[in-house]
């Protein structure tokens, strides 16, 4: 009679079967709804520790990155830690923050110590200017000779880039100049009572001198590296970070280069918006002042990056050698802290 086949079980048994497929096709979509819902949150910001100044041309920067969002848009939540400019740099070398500014050539200081700290994206240029009263009769720098002028301390980047420059046009700063250094404060008042004949000086403090009316500008530090070298600026200080931390978070940064190149970008394009926003950190009083610092304070920022000018700045680093300001086997680690900068960028 051959062989039969039972079918389908028991009502029951079909039941069963029939819930355990429903309980799976509903698990699978509240799955799949989670799962949807959880991709349609936006992430929240990843909170980031960094060094800045609260006044002038580093917090400057920062405030833009803040005041307009790109830390966010990045994906970042940028907590400005401020501290005084040496200070800052020491909070970075000891790791109580995560990133900050980092001069260049103390940068090449640090991991000649043994630290293995990167910069990952230029941040100003040599924003430095000779300075005389108004009435003074000297031309250019040859004019300065033999007479007495104010500067920072001999281990600032203020120091050294224009000590290079001078050297470069076949001066010896400390020989050729009677050098007096010590804080901005003091030799802008020694200028005005013609206690000095010229200071160096930065942004945006020189911009409120020349509003001011009694000083006028010699010589532009940045100017004077475009003129001896060809190249487009003098790179002074980048945003730094630790190797390990780099590698450990190559997506933060990422942005943090997009945060940066984007504050740049704006005050690039707009030039008195974002000084009449940032009065207050660039201790601006007068019309007269901001309208000074407006035509002025992009200037001190870079235009673009590329191979070019990681050359150039290897040739300020081999400069500062031949001068003194760094020992000889700083050659030796060039190479390892422009290893996490862009190839290329645009900031215009």
């Amino acid at each position: 009679m051959g062989t039969r086949y039972r079918v389908g079980g028991s009502w029951g048994e079909r039941c069963g079967r029939a819930v355990w497929v429903a309980l799976v096709i509903l698990v699978a979509l509240v799955t799949g709804a989670v799962t949807f819902a959880a991709a349609q949150q936006p992430q929240q910001p990843k909170k980031l520790s960094f060094a800045s100044v609260e006044q002038g041309t580093l917090g400057y920067i920062t405030s833009i990155a803040k005041g307009q969002k790109f830390d966010v848009k990045h994906g970042i939540d940028l907590e400005v830690k401020y501290f005084a400019i040496s200070e800052g740099i020491n909070a970075l070398l000891f790791r109580k923050i995560e990133l900050g500014y980092l001069p260049v050539i103390a940068a090449a200081r640090a991991n000649l110590r043994g630290r293995d700290l990167r910069l990952i994206t230029p941040l100003m240029t040599s924003h430095f200017s000779v300075l005389v009263n108004t009435d003074d009769a000297a031309k250019s720098i040859a004019d300065l000779k033999g007479r007495r002028l104010g500067i920072l301390d001999r281990n600032t980047g203020t120091y050294a880039d224009f000590a290079v420059n001078l050297k470069l046009a076949g001066y010896d700063f400390e020989k050729d100049f009677k050098v007096v250094t010590g804080a901005p404060q003091v030799y802008i008042g020694l200028l005005k009572r013609r206690e000095l004949d010229a200071i160096v000086l930065f942004e945006p403090l020189v911009s409120k001198l020349l509003a001011a009316g009694w000083a006028r500008e010699l010589e532009n530090v940045d100017a004077m590296w475009k003129r001896q070298t060809g190249a487009d600026y003098l790179f002074s200080v980048g945003i730094g970070a630790y190797a390990d931390w780099i590698e450990k978070n190559p997506d933060l940064t990422r942005a943090v280069q997009n945060m940066i190149a984007d504050s740049i970008r704006y005050l690039w394009q707009h030039p008195d918006e974002a000084v009449r926003a940032n009065t207050g950190i660039l201790g601006l009083k007068t019309d007269a002042e901001v309208k000074t610092a407006s035509a002025r304070m992009a200037l001190f920022y870079p235009q673009f990056w590329n191979a070019a000018m990681l050359e150039n700045t290897k040739l300020a680093i081999k400069k500062n050698i031949e001068l003194g300001f760094l020992p000889p086997q700083a050659v030796t680690v060039m190479d390892g802290m422009f290893r996490s900068m862009p190839r290329e960028v645009s900031y215009r």
